[in-house]
């Protein structure tokens, strides 16, 4: 009589092929969801407080260092541009609806952030929020 079926032949590492995919997968999704945060344009270390506010990516967001360098939406700027950046975006929406949010820099000095404060307070924002660290 003639065996017509073949006999498997199985390996010991094949035990472990499905934990392996399982590990690249997960190492794929961790780090493609590390990613999606967008870095600041240069470093700013906040001063601490007792609260924490998220950032709405959708709000504005000005980013003073401690050399009192100003970016604003992402990307490097001076007072001056800022000033002419911000009112074309007063001019185009609601004043009201508006939220500017400070991330400054602990070290800046407080004539800078006030000049900052000041140039949006003229140009009519109403609402200026100044970002902290939890502590």
């Amino acid at each position: 009589m003639i065996n017509l079926e073949e006999e498997k032949q199985t390996h010991e590492y094949e035990s472990i092929l499905p934990l392996i995919n399982i590990v690249f997968l997960l190492l794929i999704f961790f780090m493609l969801a590390g990613a999606f945060t967008t870095p600041d344009i240069f470093e700013v270390n906040p001063p601490e407080s007792e609260f924490e506010d998220k950032i709405d990516p959708k709000e504005h967001l000005i980013l003073i260092n401690n050399e009192s360098d100003v970016a604003y939406q992402g990307n490097q700027t001076s007072l001056i541009d800022l000033k002419q950046i911000i009112s074309d975006e007063l001019s185009e929406k609601d004043k009201s609806k508006i939220i500017f949010k400070i991330k400054a820099d602990a070290n800046v000095k407080a004539n800078d952030l006030i000049l900052v404060i000041d140039l949006l307070q003229d140009l009519g924002a109403n609402n200026i929020e100044l970002l902290t660290v939890n502590n």
